[in-house]
């Protein structure tokens, strides 16, 4: 019953709403800086000035191994790329057994990449191995246009060629004597082509690359229980529990010389290795450096069936 001269304890009960005002939060959203033929440029600003910017399909959403950092601007305005870490597994992978190849042959420093994207790889290859020349073929033109004018896919040791990769291949225009090759193209999500899985494509490939070399291709998503021949680079199974259509699981095939390729089982297997490999790639491939030390690396060794050397 309330007091009749009007006192209370309402004075000393706490604040129905505290004092300070809500605070929401204000993180940037992704915003797209251009789009056509069912391709777009999306760039997501960070807190410290800075942003990530990455390349999307209509047709694989989950595409987003092009993405790459831009520091925040300068005195003068300007943002630099990032050119000493890659985002991607895949790509991480990709870049330890170009340093494995070139490791073992001092023969050749051509590299090739089919299917080029947002030219991450190429780019950190070029801007760190200061002696190689990188080949890109890439199919669709306005994914050229947007890697130079959005992702800085520029270099005089680059050289990016608009074209069908398979039929390159198959005609036999790829440069010679290549020490590594990564084929990173993104049908292998989908229905893979005849032609790629032809004795004639990988019969012409080998005829392109020295007897040392490395060619790994990105089969992400690709099943476990592919016959295609030679050893398969995972994250180890804890490093992440749950993969989906989204986030598929990274998977790089690696076909050539096995001495060469055991290098990738990491420690156990070459305790000097890291010492061996020139300092870019340490950084470049952090990730799979630490899983090599820890032995957490997952290699599969195939049967080797088809796609080695026929000639």
């Amino acid at each position: 019953m309330a007091a009749e001269d009007g006192d209370s304890d309402s004075d000393t009960l706490p604040p129905l709403f505290d004092a300070d005002p809500l605070q929401f939060s204000t993180a940037p959203q992704p915003q797209t800086l251009a789009r056509r033929d069912g391709w777009s440029v999306i760039e997501q600003a960070s807190q410290d000035g800075g942003c990530m910017r990455w390349m999307v399909c209509d047709t694989a959403l989950s595409l987003d191994q092009t993405r790459v950092e831009l520091t925040p601007p300068d005195p003068q305005g300007q943002r630099q790329f990032v050119r000493n870490s890659l985002r991607a597994t895949s790509h991480q992978i990709m870049a330890l057994a170009v340093a494995v190849a070139l490791n073992s042959s001092s023969d050749s420093q051509v590299l090739c990449v089919l299917g080029g994207g947002g030219m991450a790889l190429p780019m950190v290859l070029v801007t760190h191995v200061h002696s190689a020349w990188v080949h890109v073929v890439e199919l669709h033109d306005v994914v050229i246009d947007f890697a130079v004018n959005y992702f800085g896919a520029l270099h005089t040791r680059l050289r990016v060629e608009q074209g069908d990769a398979i039929r390159r291949v198959l005609q036999g225009s790829l440069p010679k004597d290549l020490a590594a090759l990564a084929i990173d193209i993104d049908f292998l999500r989908g229905e893979t082509p005849p032609e790629f899985l032809s004795a004639e494509f990988w019969r012409a490939l080998w005829l392109s690359m020295l007897p040392g070399a490395i060619i790994a291709v990105n089969t992400i998503a690709c099943s476990e229980e592919s016959e295609i021949g030679a050893c398969v680079v995972e994250p180890g199974q804890s490093d992440r529990k749950v993969w989906t259509a989204l986030i598929p699981r990274p998977s790089v095939l690696l076909l050539g010389l096995k001495v060469v390729l055991s290098k990738m089982e990491g420690a156990h297997a070459d305790p000097c290795l890291e010492q061996r490999l020139p300092s870019w790639v340490r950084p470049i491939s952090l990730d799979l450096m630490k899983a090599m030390v820890q032995r957490s690396l997952t290699v599969s060794w195939l049967e080797q069936k088809v796609f080695m050397p026929l000639v």
